[in-house]
């Protein structure tokens, strides 16, 4: 997440927000640790029940630091409101670097 938040003015049409479903107290600790600027461009959402991890149909079940958790996943919104992609990892170290989605993004944008 934090390579996404440093990089995130390099794709000025997107707005990227980030669930986490994790304790207020604990996003804000962590939150705390990346520029304001950042934090104002790039919002984060609490999802504590994972409604809606649930309503993307992001699937849960594997274990980190002792939770059950959802897969990581990046999905993204067309301006017209409908999915144009998504990437589900199979792991917590499986994720879709910011360098895929800014050549997604591109991709998209040429459609």
């Amino acid at each position: 997440m934090r390579d996404y938040f440093t990089k995130s003015a390099t794709l000025p049409n997107v707005v990227q927000v980030f669930v986490k479903p994790d304790a207020e107290e604990e996003i804000a600790k962590w939150a705390a640790k990346l520029p304001s600027e950042e934090l104002a461009r790039n919002p984060i959402y609490r999802d504590p029940d994972a409604r809606l991890a649930k309503a993307f149909g992001i699937p849960d079940g594997y274990k980190f630091h002792g939770q059950v958790v959802h897969f990581p996943a990046t999905i993204l919104i067309g301006p017209d409101g409908r999915e144009a992609f998504r990437f589900i990892g199979k792991s917590n170290s499986d994720r879709f670097s910011f360098e895929k989605l800014a050549a997604k993004v591109e991709e998209l944008s040429r459609r």
